[in-house]
């Protein structure tokens, strides 16, 4: 016989048969990780709902208890975990398998919360797949199983309680997906429990978030103590802005714009060094006070209030050293000059008797029966007066007979008898011409000698004159009568007087 070479068709078949079991193995190993990693990425996803649903219970427990009863839940969708910020925008309501997640919330007894992550629809798990998610999941994790589809029970048989209440109606009467209805519990799906104690809203502990429904978690019960750790100086630099420390004889501190201040009342805020540093001044402003150290005019600090429309106005001095007083201002002695800034006309109208203005040229003019009078000319209208100048003052005219006036140049004013009796007869404003009050003397004897004469009177033309059996040399022949011998005498009758303009208040 000859031998033969090659490869025998039962070589080949061998070969045939060993490659097809190593590719079922390999196919079967494939199938394995790929579910493996499916029931990881489910878990995680469930697993992920639940710490947020945690959080979010936590957070909104008093308001839970106002919906959740022993035989309603409340319903808390996937959407409302991503839209407070609980989960991550674009998270998914469902799993791998398609199926819709949601939290159901029970409140067994008054207080206590309970809660349960639960999946409905889409394609369910084997038994043998749902066991790997919800140990994969951990100890909270469990799933509805084919052998007892009623119950709900955990990750290695850590748990098992029956579906009960949360497999009624919720109080929003929704599934997971959103549309209407009950939520059904079915075999081949994971679910995440979630307990919740009494304690948990009762807790002696403040909370640094909102507490919605419950503002008693944000609120102290006793006064917190700052120990020596927080010891800082006032005025010095700080970080961040709004802490809190204290100084060394427990005065409060607070950082504000990078330094520690000293806690005091909002309306009194810290100086500035001038007014321009005054800062906003809007209607949350009103009432605050801050005092500029170095004004513009003048020295010393000056306070001010903001007056809630953007203004700060000055409690007493301003920046440029002026003062307003609506009111009444009592000062009892004034130091320095005093200008007046009002300016009026006049002869204009005032409104409230009493005040005081100036003219352009600087005269004082008060409010007389709301009138601007000249000071120190004032007096009704009508009224005359002497001015030692040759014209008259603003608001008087000159008494020469014209405007209304009598003529008084060059004439004598008399006090109006009035009926004393003394220039009785004589009406006001009457006039008289000038008088001289009578002069008289007495001749006895005209045969007596005279001699030169007396007073008065004197002898001229001397001669002689015979009398009583005598002859009298220089006796005078005739008498003579002047005043001015005895007394000052003129053209006119007057007594001592000074030359001054009359004038007469303007009507």
């Amino acid at each position: 016989m000859k031998n033969q070479k090659g490869v025998t068709l039962l070589e080949i078949m061998i070969a045939l048969v060993v490659f097809a079991t190593i590719a079922v193995g390999v196919t079967r190993l494939i199938n394995v990780a790929v579910e493996d990693t499916e029931i990881s990425v489910a878990a995680a996803h469930s697993k992920s709902i639940g710490q947020a649903a945690s959080a979010y219970i936590k957070d909104n427990y008093a308001v839970l208890q106002t919906v959740a009863t022993p035989t309603t839940p409340a319903l808390v969708r996937v959407e409302d975990l991503v839209t407070q910020g609980y989960l991550e925008t674009g998270f998914s309501t469902h799993n791998g398998r398609g199926q819709a997640a949601c939290v159901l919330v029970l409140q067994p007894t008054a207080g206590r919360l309970n809660g349960l992550v639960i999946t409905e629809g889409g394609e369910a798990y084997d038994d043998l797949a749902l066991g790997q998610l919800a140990a994969t999941i951990g100890g909270s994790g469990a799933g509805v199983y084919t052998a007892n589809p009623t119950n709900i029970r955990g990750a290695m048989g850590g748990f098992d309680f029956p579906v009960g209440a949360y497999g009624n109606p919720n109080h929003l009467g929704q599934r997971c997906d959103g549309s209407g209805g009950t939520i059904a519990f079915e075999a081949g799906h994971p679910a995440v429990s979630l307990w919740f104690g009494e304690a948990l809203a009762t807790a002696p502990t403040l909370y640094r978030d909102q507490v919605p429904g419950d503002p008693s978690l944000n609120t102290m019960n006793t006064p917190i103590l700052l120990g020596v750790g927080t010891i800082q100086t006032a005025g010095a630099a700080c970080s961040p802005r709004g802490a809190l420390a204290r100084d060394t004889v427990g005065g409060v501190l607070t950082c504000e714009e990078d330094v520690w201040r000293r806690a005091g009342s909002t309306y009194w805020r810290d100086p500035v060094a001038n007014a321009g540093m005054l800062g906003l001044c809007d209607a949350a402003g009103r009432g605050q006070t801050r005092v500029v150290l170095t004004p513009s005019v003048g020295t010393g600090p000056r306070a001010y209030t903001c007056d809630g429309t953007g203004a700060w106005a000055a409690l007493g001095v301003d920046d440029t050293g002026s003062i307003r007083v609506e009111g009444t201002a009592t000062i009892n002695r004034l130091a320095g000059t005093l200008e007046i800034a009002e300016i009026a006309a006049a002869g204009a109208a005032c409104v409230r008797n009493g005040s005081i203005a100036r003219e352009v040229d600087g005269k004082f003019l008060s409010c007389q029966a709301g009138v601007w009078t000249a000071a120190g000319g004032g007096g009704e209208a009508g009224m005359y007066a002497f001015f030692d100048r040759a014209t008259c003052p603003d608001g008087w005219v000159a008494a020469n007979g014209t405007n209304g006036t009598r003529d008084l140049r060059g004439e004598f004013i008399r006090g109006w008898d009035a009926g004393r009796g003394v220039d009785s007869a004589r009406g006001l404003g009457s006039s008289q011409l000038d008088a001289l009050q009578q002069i008289t003397g007495t001749f006895h004897n005209f045969e007596e000698p005279f001699g030169s004469g007396w007073g008065a009177f004197a002898g001229q033309s001397p001669g002689s004159r015979w009398y009583g059996g005598s002859y009298y040399p220089s006796a005078p022949v005739y008498m003579t009568f002047d005043s001015a011998r005895v007394t000052r005498s003129a053209a006119e009758t007057r007594g001592r007087n000074v030359a001054l303009l009359a004038c007469m208040k303007e009507l």
